[in-house]
């Protein structure tokens, strides 16, 4: 029970010691990835993945953290040698990025560049065999030894039933079926003026001169 006259130390009086206290801690920057404490002992430095994002890594010198990322396209390699550059094909990652989904916001290259970086499969299903690589945005193609088809999750040339690809028309069932379209459509288009062939004395045709 207070005394008479006795003020209660109520919220009112411990507010300002409490806004002193909260100014003097130190700025914690949100999403700032916290190094090991054995850091803090060494001038050498660590790296270490980001725990979402998988093409964005971390490296800790004196116990801070310094962000950094990968091209776009690109993801980190926790398994590359000191002095090696810490960012590879996601193929190429041990984990394929599992647990750490997400990625940078894309910037789109030429047509066949999704991303800057990066090899990609054909998006045409009459293409499965064919892929592209991409750098700075620029694609060169290549395709696969006959009967292979390209795989995105395993990075190279397969055979179709691995390439975990379900949308891809071969011969069989469809190549050849398209070869007959282009046929048909060329066919459909009319001939140029001047460019029918005439026959000669002999039946044979021959071409006109302009």
């Amino acid at each position: 029970m207070a005394r008479a006259g006795a003020r209660p130390m109520g919220m009112a009086f411990r507010l300002p010691g409490l806004l002193l206290v909260t100014l003097l801690l130190p700025a914690v920057e949100p999403g700032k990835f916290k190094c090991p404490s054995f850091t803090k002992l060494t001038d050498d430095e660590f790296v270490y993945p980001d725990p979402e994002q998988c093409d964005k890594y971390w490296t800790c010198t004196r116990g801070e953290s310094k962000r950094s990322l990968c091209p776009d396209g690109l993801v980190f390699h926790p398994d590359k040698a000191d002095g090696e550059d810490p960012c590879d094909q996601k193929a190429n990652v041990p984990d394929k990025c599992k647990g750490r989904p997400k990625l940078q916001r894309p910037k789109p290259g030429d047509g066949h560049c999704p991303r800057q970086n990066g090899v990609y499969a054909s998006d045409d299903p009459f293409e499965c065999d064919t892929y592209y690589s991409c750098l700075n945005g620029k694609s060169s193609p290549t395709k696969c030894a006959q009967g292979l088809h390209y795989s995105d999750e395993i990075g190279t040339c397969v055979w179709p039933r691995e390439s975990g690809r379900e949308d891809c028309v071969t011969d069989d069932d469809g190549g050849s079926e398209r070869r007959k379209k282009n046929k048909k459509n060329l066919v459909d288009q009319p001939p140029l003026l001047g460019s029918l062939p005439r026959h000669s004395a002999t039946g044979l045709s021959v071409p006109v001169v302009q």
